[in-house]
Order: C-alpha cells, then structure tokens, then sequence
C-alpha cells in the first residue's frame, strides 16, 4: 500500500484539508480506487487499480458533500453528491448513464450512504442535527 500511495501523490493527486477521500471502487474490481473529491471545485480525481492514469471528472457544484456508493447496483461505485443549500442527491448511476436527482432530507441535514436495506444498492439517509434524528 505505501507504495501505491508515493504513486498517487507522484502524479499530483490533490492533497488540500479541503479535498475529501473517498472509499470507492469504479471499475468493479472489488478492489479500492483511490479517489478525492474537491467541494472548492466540485472535481473528481480518480485512480482506478485497473488503470494506469488519473482521471478527474467534474461533477456537483461548489460546496457540494460527496456520497459515493453503487446507487445501481451493478458493482461500480457510482459518482454522487449532496448538495446542502437544497437537500438535493444528484448521482451519476454508471450502469445506465444516466442523471438522477432526489430530494430527500432538509436544509442542515448531514446525508449519509449506505445499503440499509441489504439489496446491494445505496440508499439515501440523512442525519438531523437539530432533532437528533435519523431519516432512512
């Protein structure tokens, strides 16, 4: 591992406190890819561990919260933000190609991602920190 990270930072891969690592697999290897999104940027840098170059990918909008996950479920993590001045999910699904948007949660809301129900796909769920409550 320590030498695949001296690999990625060899090609630049953004390293600012602002840039948020996230845990994927994009190229459904079952392997981890490394990744970071960039909220100041709405940018994507991916290393896939079947390829042998960085992509970045612009996808959200400035100050968006990244939420990966296989919204599809077909194995590919999915691109996918939250977007907090609105409550909106905007995600990329990989198999179909295709936007999709949903409107779940509240202004002030923390979205979280997960497959809550066992059916190997992402499902939404947001926590609210001014009733403490959890929405699934």
């Amino acid at each position: 591992m320590p030498l695949m990270l001296r690999l990625v930072s060899a090609i630049a891969v953004p390293t600012r406190a602002s840039t948020r690592p996230t845990r994927v697999d994009y190229d459904g290897d079952g392997k981890t890819d490394y990744a970071v999104f960039r909220p100041s940027t709405a940018t994507w840098y991916v290393w896939p561990s079947q390829q042998q170059s960085l992509i970045t990918y612009a996808f959200g909008a400035v100050g968006d919260i990244p939420v990966s996950g296989d919204w599809d479920g077909d194995g590919k993590t999915d691109f996918a933000v939250f977007r907090p001045s609105t409550a909106t999910w905007y995600i990329w699904q990989s198999q179909r190609q295709s936007l999709i948007t949903y409107a779940f949660g509240a202004v002030g809301d923390i979205p979280l991602s997960g497959d809550w129900d066992g059916d190997g796909k992402t499902d939404f769920a947001v926590f609210r920190p001014s009733t403490a409550t959890w929405y699934i």
